[in-house]
C-alpha cells in the first residue's frame, strides 16, 4: 500500500485537487510544446491514489484544459488520454510501493515513451497528417521524436518536483494514530 494512501479521506482529496490545479496551471501557462506535467501528474496520481481515482486525475485534468484551450481530433484525444491512463496505471504498479531515484527516473522514461507510442498512434489512426499505410506510420513516429525528447525531459523533470514535495509531507507529517509513519528510501 502507499504511503500517501495511509493519510486522511480529507488530506486525499485536497491533494487530488491540487494536482489537478497543479497540472491545469502548467497546461494553461506558457511553455514549451509538450513540456507540461501531465505525464508526471499521472505517474504521481498512480503511485499515491487508489487506482479507482488515480486515473481520473489526469483526464480531469486534460478536460478541463482542453476545454479552455480549444478541444481537437476526437481520435487524437482519445489516444492522448489514454497514454496518461496508462502512465498513471504505470505510477501504480511501479511506483505505488517503493520509491527511489532511479526507479522514478525509469518510471517517467516509460511514461514518456508509452504516451509517445500511444499519441502518436492515434494521431497516425485519425488519418489527419499521414497516409493509412506503414510507410505513413513510420513518418508518424519518426516526426514525434522531436516531441518526445520534449516529454522525457518534462517527465523527469516533473517527476523528481511532485515526489519531492511528496517525500516533504510523507516526512513532515504525522500519519493517522494507528498507523506506522512510511519510510522513503531514496536511494533506490
Amino acid at each position: 500500500m502507499s504511503a500517501i494512501k495511509k493519510f486522511s479521506p480529507e488530506f486525499l482529496i485536497k491533494l487530488t485537487y491540487s494536482l489537478i490545479i497543479f497540472t491545469i496551471v502548467s497546461r494553461l501557462l506558457p511553455h514549451a510544446y509538450n513540456f507540461t506535467s501531465v505525464g508526471a501528474l499521472s505517474l504521481f496520481a498512480g503511485a499515491t491514489l487508489a487506482t479507482r481515482v488515480a486515473w481520473l486525475v489526469p483526464c480531469f485534468a486534460l478536460l478541463i484544459t482542453d476545454a479552455i484551450a480549444g478541444f481537437y481530433n476526437l481520435t487524437v484525444m482519445l489516444f492522448v488520454y489514454a497514454g496518461f491512463i496508462l502512465c498513471a496505471l504505470l505510477g501504480g504498479v511501479t511506483l505505488s510501493r517503493k520509491k527511489g531515484f532511479l526507479r522514478l527516473t525509469v518510471s517517467a522514461v516509460l511514461a514518456a515513451i508509452i504516451f509517445y507510442l500511444i499519441s502518436n498512434f492515434g494521431m497516425w489512426l485519425s488519418g489527419l497528417n499521414y497516409p493509412m499505410t506503414l510507410n505513413g506510420l513510420v513518418e508518424c513516429y519518426l516526426q514525434g521524436l522531436p516531441y518526445l525528447k520534449v516529454s522525457l525531459y518534462a517527465d523527469v523533470i516533473y517527476s523528481y518536483f511532485l515526489f519531492g514535495i511528496y517525500a516533504l509531507v510523507v516526512l513532515n507529517t504525522p500519519p493517522l494514530d494507528d498507523q506506522i509513519r512510511p519510510q522513503i528510501n531514496i536511494r533506490q
